[in-house]
């Protein structure tokens, strides 16, 4: 995940991402929706970035208006996607530089935690090694 000065450029890292899915308005099944209204869009961003990295929208540079206007945001129920990732270091604007914010990549990774027994499994079965040793 790329953390850059500004909250209107953060990455998750997808050079490419494909989402699948439709709205539905009113029983009419739809592909999509952009959202046009500024209000609106900066609010998706926050949410956005608020659920990635709480606390980060008021810790970062608003996005600007070249940004919000580079920026296009669609309402879409996902049902499922893919994504190209890329790595490396931000790319970031030089002005931005000089603002005291942190800036840099939080790398991420899958990993299982403690298995759960079913509730109904029979007593003295352990999780296999491929379940407790489960990483990516």
């Amino acid at each position: 995940m790329r953390r850059v000065h500004s909250a209107g450029r953060h990455r998750v890292c997808p050079l490419r991402l494909s989402p699948l899915g439709q709205l539905s308005f009113g029983g009419h099944l739809r592909t999509g929706k952009l959202v046009e209204s500024e209000a609106e869009k900066l609010a998706a961003l926050e949410a956005l970035t608020e659920h990635i990295a709480p606390g980060r929208w008021a810790n970062a540079r608003q996005p600007n208006q070249r940004e919000l206007n580079v920026t296009a945001v669609i309402a879409l129920h996902i049902e499922s996607a893919s994504a190209k990732i890329r790595t490396g270091p931000p790319s970031d604007d030089e002005e931005d530089y000089a603002l005291p914010i942190w800036a840099g990549v939080l790398p991420l990774e899958l990993r299982g935690l403690r298995p759960i027994d079913d509730p109904k499994l029979t007593g003295g079965i352990d999780p296999p090694s491929y379940v407790t040793r489960y990483g990516r």
